[in-house]
């Protein structure tokens, strides 16, 4: 990661029971794991610019939404790519991306 200086990943804190208490928190965390990006965990109940958690700060930057910081960190060319590790060709990559998106948007 030398391209940056530090990658703060801001979440809640840990609950007894639960890793994490909110969804974007361990789809960001996981695919940081997967990308192997390295970051630095900091537990608060301080939301984002946007009233958002979880959110990143890179650079001194804060980026307060789980795919925005997924796509800034790729286009950055941080870490590895999880698709292309797994062999996923482009155009499905695209289609998990969409159904990701449609799922989080779902509402009842």
């Amino acid at each position: 990661m030398n391209i940056l200086n530090i990658l703060l990943f801001l979440k809640l804190p840990v609950a007894p029971h639960s890793r994490t208490g909110s969804p974007f928190a361990l789809k960001l965390e996981t695919w940081l794991r997967l990308c192997k990006v390295k970051y630095e965990p900091r537990y608060s109940t301080r939301m984002s610019s946007r009233q958002q958690t979880p959110f990143v700060e890179l650079d001194g930057v804060q980026y307060p939404d789980s795919n925005l910081v997924m796509k800034v960190l790729r286009e950055k060319g941080v870490g590895v790519d999880p698709d292309e590790v797994a062999g996923v060709k482009e155009e499905r990559g695209k289609m998990a991306r969409a159904h990701m998106a449609r799922c989080e948007c779902y509402k009842k």
